[in-house]
């Protein structure tokens, strides 16, 4: 068939759904750079099917890399990260089940896996270059039986994923020093600890807890929780402590403090981040709107990372006033969100498993608002996993490509290492909301031993879904998504 004729064919399908999967194909494998183009944009539309052709393109042509690498980041397969990625292609699909399977159908797994072991085989270093790209693909590529790239790229991809790993979550612990709050927030999971709270953290206690859990040098940093860490009046002093053993450190807060304690923290040269929490503006008095907007002004005005975070906690709430106002005084800030979830004793306000699929389309309209809004923003993360089945095709495409969507939760991350947080009274849990007692740990002990006894306690767990009906579901099997966060499963 001429070149000519193909591509007149590939603009006859330009408004036909679904396309000749056929045309497309051979419009791709044209030297002919107008049909090529076309095939690529028709393709581009249909990554269900075309997905492992345009992987096959992208080391074929380097000059079409560019449009096909924002194509592909549509594609859930290759962005997100997975639990058991030596699963992928193995966990059959239920025909009852939910139509997102498809991007994870073990046929499909295995024609995304088999074009990249054919572009590796033409070139090593193109194959790392792509998989700087996507995370999912990186990870199959580095842990998955089914990609038969030869044994020292799969080390050296094995090796890069781990260093990546290492890069985007720096080894780290969360102290919580003082439970101590100004604020009475329905929703936050430290609430029994704020009505029964112990001592406070001393000095020497918080040097007995370096001694013990970073002995072996791994830490790097230190999250400084609560609570309300600008309430406790000894934190300066603790980040002194730090500062000495060579420590950074980042703390999250309502901003509520006075002005010159929240200038000292953000002034010390060992502050990497602060996470700055927004409510609704109905749930702070004048003062306390006065007071925090100044705060907020501050962050804007140090050179230090800042990560908005907002609880969604109404389904059918698309308003957001005050969130609109903090975005503007930090258009350069981060922005972090995720729906309420369950403190251990259940004791705060929370969206139940069943009725997570609800905010769904609020998630989407927040999404789109802050990239519309505030383009500025270089990263926005979904923080607590989420039910992919909550989301059309379409949707979960646009969420993908767009945002850091945490599908999975890092409580496990590095072998439960990840998220490890001491209270006040020294006892250890596996991070910030799995605090019901099977799980706490009483004694302090050094990061590696917390973690191995972490990761015994809630072996039994990780093998349950959230939600019964998860079970039969393919996603969850093979590690693709857990649909909330495991303080559910306390």
């Amino acid at each position: 068939m001429g070149s000519a004729r193909l591509t007149s064919l590939l603009k006859g399908l330009v408004s036909e759904t679904p396309v000749d999967p056929a045309t497309v194909r051979a419009g791709l494998a044209s030297s002919y750079r107008a049909c090529g183009d076309v095939a690529t944009d028709l393709a581009s539309r249909d990554l269900l099917e075309f997905g492992p052709d345009l992987i096959a393109l992208w080391f074929a042509d380097p000059m079409r890399r560019a449009p096909i690498e924002l194509s592909l980041q549509h594609d859930p397969l290759l962005v997100l990260e997975s639990r058991h990625p030596e699963l992928a292609g193995q966990s059959e699909l239920d025909a009852s089940g939910p139509q997102v399977q498809r991007w994870f159908a073990p046929k499909r797994v295995r024609r995304v896996l088999a074009a990249l072991a054919q572009g590796a085989e033409r070139s090593r270093a193109d194959c790392l270059l792509l998989l700087r790209g996507f995370a999912g693909l990186h990870q199959l590529a580095a842990q998955s039986p089914l990609a038969s790239l030869s044994e020292p790229l799969r080390q050296e991809c094995a090796t890069r994923w781990a260093e990546r790993l290492g890069q985007r979550y720096p080894e780290q612990l969360a102290i919580v020093p003082s439970f101590r709050c100004d604020r009475n927030c329905a929703y936050c999971f430290s609430r029994a600890q704020l009505r029964d709270a112990p001592c406070d953290m001393t000095l020497q206690d918080f040097g007995r807890v370096l001694d013990t859990t970073a002995a072996d040098g791994r830490i790097s940093r230190i999250n400084f929780f609560g609570g309300e860490p600008t309430q406790f009046e000894a934190l300066p002093a603790f980040v002194a402590e730090l500062e000495r053993r060579g420590l950074r450190f980042y703390f999250s807060t309502n901003a509520l403090g006075s002005a010159a304690q929240f200038a000292q923290l953000l002034a010390r040269p060992s502050l990497e981040m602060v996470t700055l929490h927004v409510d609704q503006r109905t749930a702070y008095q004048p003062a306390e709107l006065e007071v925090f907007l100044a705060n907020a002004r501050a962050l804007g005005q140090h050179r230090v990372q800042t990560v908005v975070r907002y609880n969604l906690t109404d389904h059918a709430e698309r308003s957001w006033p005050l969130l609109e106002t903090v975005l503007r005084l930090l258009p350069k800030a981060n922005f972090s969100f995720a729906v309420v979830f369950p403190a251990g004793d259940r004791g705060n306000q929370h969206v139940p498993l069943d009725e997570l699929e609800r905010f769904a389309p609020k998630i989407v309209s927040l999404v789109r608002f802050v990239l519309d809004r505030f383009p500025r923003i270089s990263r926005v993360v979904l923080s607590k996993p989420f039910p992919l089945c909550a989301f059309s095709d379409e949707e979960l495409r646009l969420l993908v490509s767009r945002i850091d969507y945490r599908n999975i939760c890092e409580i496990d991350r590095r072998g439960f290492a990840d998220q490890i947080q001491v209270g006040p009274d020294l006892t250890a849990t596996p991070c910030m909301a799995v605090t019901a007692e099977p799980y706490r740990v009483q004694a302090l002990q050094p990061l590696a031993q917390l973690a191995q006894s972490f990761a015994e306690r809630l072996a039994p767990v990780m093998a349950k879904p959230m939600k019964p009906i998860c079970l039969h579901c393919a996603l969850f099997r093979s590690g693709h998504c857990q649909a909330a966060c495991y303080a559910y499963a306390q």
